[in-house]
């Protein structure tokens, strides 16, 4: 039994009767079948799958639709705010890796030109790397959708031409800038992450949910650590409530509290 059957103009997939009306994806043959029988990478339409993988296929797909999405942002708001306009010629690949030594980071933006990883084709094309660290896409969709309309600022403004962040990682007044023109809340710079702590206001969250409608069953993976393997984290996180990010301090005597100039809110530490 042929895994797709071609009609003029469609495909219908063998297993589950689902039309596709597009060619299939490239790597998957006509008439091919899987082991299992059906394969819901290229149908979408089946509810059965290669058993022995646990794809990360589908949260890829939900990210970088979002991506697209944080473009159109871009575009309103370079048109509501009558900004300089530019073409960025260059393409960004996402990644999902481990955190590995960032702690408190749940995703960083990259340009090869200037930092250390990029991403280049077989003919020469270089792109630069949006990467989303796996072990934080257990968050709310709100949350994982703003995180990469934050990395997007990151990449607007170098298209820009804008320096927006130190090479240590401190975010300056042009990110806080371009961050609230997408609608994203931007704590006060307290520690050395400067006004890179930031959350989606509540007119954004309603966006996210109502127009871009993220489909939190595609990121349904992420990665474990199990305790007593890993190094002792050396960062302490501080807390003025869950409308605010965390504030990390790196040592046990370095004093730390007040008030939250954001929310009011007295900071305490989180266990």
């Amino acid at each position: 039994m042929s895994m797709l059957v071609k009609e003029p103009g469609k495909y219908i997939h063998g297993g589950c009767g689902t039309v596709i009306t597009s060619e299939p994806r490239p790597g998957y043959l006509i008439g091919e079948r899987t082991e299992c029988g059906l394969n819901k990478r290229l149908c979408g339409g089946c509810t059965e799958s290669d058993p022995s993988v646990a794809s990360l296929i589908p949260t890829y797909e939900e990210l970088e639709r979002a991506i697209r999405w944080a473009d159109d942002l871009i575009s309103e708001a370079t048109e509501k705010y009558k900004l300089a306009k530019v073409v960025d010629t260059v393409r960004v690949v996402p990644v999902v890796l481990s955190k590995g030594q960032r702690s408190r980071c749940t995703a960083w933006f990259s340009d090869p030109k200037e930092h250390a990883f990029g991403w280049q084709s077989r003919d020469g094309e270089v792109f630069q790397e949006i990467a989303f660290c796996a072990e934080d896409l257990q968050r709310s969709a709100s949350d994982l959708v703003a995180t990469v309309i934050h990395e997007k600022v990151h990449k607007w403004c170098s298209a820009l031409e804008l320096r927006d962040c130190s090479r240590k990682g401190r975010h300056n007044k042009i990110f806080k800038r371009f961050a609230e023109y997408l609608g994203l809340d931007v704590g006060v710079a307290i520690d050395s992450y400067g006004f890179g702590y930031t959350n989606p206001s509540e007119e954004l969250a309603a966006r996210i949910e109502e127009e871009f409608r993220p489909d939190i069953t595609k990121m349904n993976l992420h990665r474990t650590v199990r305790p007593g393997v890993a190094k002792k984290k050396k960062e302490h996180s501080w807390r003025c409530s869950d409308k605010c990010a965390a504030i990390y301090t790196r040592t046990e005597n370095k004093p730390f509290g007040g008030t939250c100039d954001h929310c009011g809110e007295e900071y305490a530490r989180e266990l």
